[in-house]
């Protein structure tokens, strides 16, 4: 297979991996808190699979942990393995601190094998041959997609219970797209030479979205809080048929502490703050890459 062929191969697998998991997360959502009824010694038991992920994520951080170890035992030279770990440790904080303060519910943490997945994918797409190290770029765009998915849960596929364009949820997506930055060049040292040109394509495609999203947000103004609470869809329009388009459907639901299913409670990140942590994070793996190899 050719490059250019293979590249547009895992650019298609991405687009459709995002396309099916967006349209799916409700679904998924009622699947995994569903209630469910089973015989167990003669008694009927109600569990959900939910009730299963406290102790999956233990077992998930030793199997992520093995492969560290793995990956740098195959891959790592001695001030690669520092750097990398120092990345890795910093990354672990990261999510210790959503997870303390961000964190809404135990499911959210499927966002992280979700959008990990999707970073993989697009690293495939847009450095097959690990040559580029294009990491600025693949994670401005998994967090572009991310933002997009969560747009269209508030106004779309949870409409219903979706009170506040939900800045938490980004930023949870930005720092799984790291998770899948980092598996994917591992403790791999980044080659010398100069980076390869990403095709045209990649350019015109990443513009159309912009364009698209530019004219989709034009068609409606957008504002913070509405005067009063607004119904699921959070988009009114008044008597001129102008739609404003509101981040959250009612006051005070942004910058404050609210009950959590998960911890006693958790803090509900407003556009401002969302943005500063995301762009932190943003900033603090562009250097992902930082030694290079001589020629």
């Amino acid at each position: 297979m050719k490059p250019t062929t293979r590249t547009a191969a895992w650019g298609t697998a991405a687009a459709l991996y995002f396309v099916v998991t967006t349209l799916a997360h409700l679904e998924f959502s009622l699947w995994l808190v569903g209630t469910r009824t089973a015989t167990w010694q003669g008694q009927t038991v109600q569990y959900s699979y939910r009730d299963a992920m406290p102790y999956l994520l233990p077992v998930a951080a030793l199997a992520l942990l093995a492969w560290l170890v793995r990956d740098a035992l195959r891959h790592g030279t001695r001030p690669r393995i520092g750097i990398v770990a120092g990345y890795w440790l910093l990354w672990g904080a990261c999510v210790a601190a959503v997870d303390r303060w961000l964190t809404y519910s135990v499911p959210e943490y499927f966002h992280y094998p979700q959008y990990a997945l999707l970073t993989w994918l697009l690293a495939k797409a847009l450095d097959p041959d690990r040559s580029r190290w294009p990491v600025g770029r693949l994670l401005a765009l998994t967090i572009l997609l991310g933002a997009i998915d969560e747009l269209a849960q508030y106004l779309w596929i949870t409409a219903s219970y979706s009170h506040y364009y939900d800045f938490n949820d980004v930023l949870v997506n930005l720092l799984a797209a790291v998770l899948g930055v980092m598996v994917y060049y591992g403790f791999r040292v980044p080659p010398a030479q100069g980076r390869p040109r990403i095709g045209w394509h990649w350019h015109a495609g990443a513009l159309a979205l912009a364009l698209g999203i530019g004219v989709a947000v034009g068609q409606a103004r957008l504002q913070l809080t509405p005067p009063s609470p607004v119904p699921s869809g959070a988009i009114m329009k008044d008597r001129a048929g102008h739609a404003t388009l509101y981040l959250q459907r009612q006051q005070g639901l942004y910058d404050r502490w609210h009950p959590a299913a998960w911890r006693p409670r958790h803090w509900v990140l407003g556009p401002l703050g969302g943005l500063e942590l995301a762009s932190l994070v943003w900033a603090a793996w562009l250097g992902y890459p930082l030694r290079r190899r001589r020629q």
